[in-house]
């Protein structure tokens, strides 16, 4: 079975991520993937059995996501659009897929429907069209809800949600969820099946904060620097900061040169996950992807959500796992070190129940492609 994976990061990674781990689980499992994707992938990204597309890149210009920006920073044209759409008709003409697994859209990105439903349109008797979509979507106009659960029920044969149901519905942040409920699978959540291991000592009893894009990945890093001297728990600790890339090199250095003793500064790191599996505490943001290598490595952690420009998917996310007593929740209009300070001596010293979701999205999503594939039309 050949996969064409669609995706597009404007941002952060996490979009990517989760996209490389659902194609590396199908390659492991016999399929030929190909990910065709609308920003520079990161070295960080493991494509073990993976091809790549490379679509003409585009971004964010902030968190509002109300612009987007060209390879050469330039808001994108009409005329753009219809060069990436000839590109991404080219790509799917010369791979010829069995299958086209769009990560996100139709319950996001509508910004890109002008290359996805002619892809979708055009598409040969038999091929599967699939969604891949987080545990969380992000709040919307109930007039944009409507169309995507339309384009939903018009185009795609399965929406596969990768959550634990048991933990995070669709329902939950999707107002018409019960519309599209006849094509709605739940994978479980998707994580890092096997991560990198973390080098050396690094990591081992120590506080792992990490940032990603956006205003809150410095603002938590300085907390975070001045925080270690005035946690109760956590003073006599190496605290490891962990920049994104969208930390900007002059505030990189400006933070790196500022660390106190016993604060590391450093780029983020493709161990991560490795580095929380021996840490003492974890403190992040609250994205998927780094919200999944925290439950994995079963950590203390602390979530500071973004919730600027509208955000309102972190939030979410954190204060489910926050009720079931599985994180501490530190809203993002109330960082400073001193409350950061007392959230890490709060996640250290508060017993956790155990993680007992589904983890295993990235195989099931996998397994369910092929079972689909194999029933073929009528399916």
């Amino acid at each position: 079975m050949k996969v064409l994976i669609w995706v597009q990061h404007l941002l952060g990674m996490g979009h990517i991520m989760r996209a490389a781990a659902i194609a590396r689980a199908l390659a492991a499992d016999g399929a030929r993937p190909v990910l065709a994707s609308g920003a520079p992938i990161p070295d960080v990204t493991d494509l073990t059995g993976v091809e790549t597309a490379s679509l003409p890149p585009c971004r964010a210009a902030d968190a509002s996501f109300k612009v987007l920006l060209d390879a050469e920073d330039r808001p994108v044209t009409p005329g753009w659009h219809a060069a990436r759409a000839a590109q991404l008709a080219e790509i799917a003409a010369r791979f010829d897929p069995d299958a086209i697994l769009t990560e996100t859209f139709p319950l996001g990105r509508r910004a890109f429907r002008g290359e996805l439903l002619p892809l979708l349109d055009s598409r040969r008797p038999g091929v599967l069209a699939l969604a891949s979509v987080r545990d969380v979507l992000v709040a919307a106009p109930d007039e944009k809800e409507r169309w995507m659960a339309d384009a939903a029920n018009r185009y795609f044969d399965r929406i596969l949600v990768h959550s634990d149901p048991a933990v995070i519905r669709l329902d939950d942040s999707f107002g018409p969820a019960a519309t599209i409920a006849d094509r709605v699978v739940y994978t479980g959540f998707v994580a890092s099946a096997a991560p990198v291991a973390a080098q050396g000592t690094d990591g081992a009893g120590e506080v792992v904060v990490s940032c990603g894009s956006g205003a809150l990945g410095a603002r938590l890093l300085i907390a975070a620097a001045d925080a270690r001297a005035l946690s109760a728990a956590a003073s006599g600790l190496t605290w490891r900061l962990l920049a994104g890339f969208g930390v900007g090199e002059e505030d990189f250095q400006a933070i790196r040169q500022g660390a106190p003793a016993g604060v590391i500064v450093e780029r983020a790191r493709p161990d991560f996950a490795g580095l929380l599996k021996r840490a003492r505490a974890s403190v992040s943001q609250g994205g998927y992807n780094t919200v999944m290598d925290v439950l994995s490595a079963n950590v203390p952690a602390v979530i500071v959500p973004i919730s600027a420009s509208g955000e309102t998917e972190q939030r979410q996310r954190a204060e489910i796992l926050a009720r079931r007593g599985l994180v501490t929740c530190l809203p993002e209009d109330d960082l400073t070190p001193q409350r950061l300070a007392a959230a890490v001596d709060a996640a250290i010293t508060t017993p956790r129940p155990p993680v007992d979701f589904d983890m295993t999205g990235a195989e099931t999503t996998a397994r369910i492609m092929r079972t689909l594939h194999a029933e073929g039309p009528g399916r």
